[in-house]
């Protein structure tokens, strides 16, 4: 049940992040709230596991807030809200994941175009990821 809820959040993050380069702040904390409720509800994750899945989401808008915006602030708070659901090992894995995915995007436009100032949406690479460890997780059983 988590995973649909976690899914669906990353399509709507993304659909947002390509069109409007932003994501809904309300959104997100909707979904986070969904999270906190279905953990609550089924308790697959200590309090633990999830304030730690979450602490990766407060060190990236820490990073965000250092680096003057190089790294969107939606983008820390899209990881806080995936920590609520992931916890902090698969949280970590998701972002790890994720920056791949984008460096490798990255290089394909710098080198199609000639461009290093960029702008890349950092949602649809989170979505991807996650999609990739879905099917990793229905594969292992």
């Amino acid at each position: 049940m988590e995973i649909v809820g976690l899914i669906g959040m990353l399509v709507i993050c993304s659909v947002e992040d390509v069109r409007r380069k932003e994501m809904h702040l309300l959104i997100l904390l909707g979904f986070g709230v969904l999270g906190i409720g279905l953990h609550m509800a089924f308790r697959s994750m200590s309090i633990y596991e999830i304030l730690g899945g979450m602490l990766i989401g407060v060190i990236l808008l820490l990073l965000s807030i250092l680096s003057d915006g190089k790294i969107g602030k939606g983008d820390g708070v899209l990881m806080v809200v995936t920590g609520t659901y992931l916890g902090f090992w698969n949280n970590l894995l998701l972002l790890w994941s994720a920056t791949c995915l984008t460096g490798v995007f990255g290089l394909i436009v710098y080198f199609r175009r000639r461009q290093t100032d960029v702008e890349l949406p950092f949602a649809p690479f989170v979505l991807a990821a996650c999609m990739v460890g879905c099917v990793f997780q229905l594969m292992r059983g």
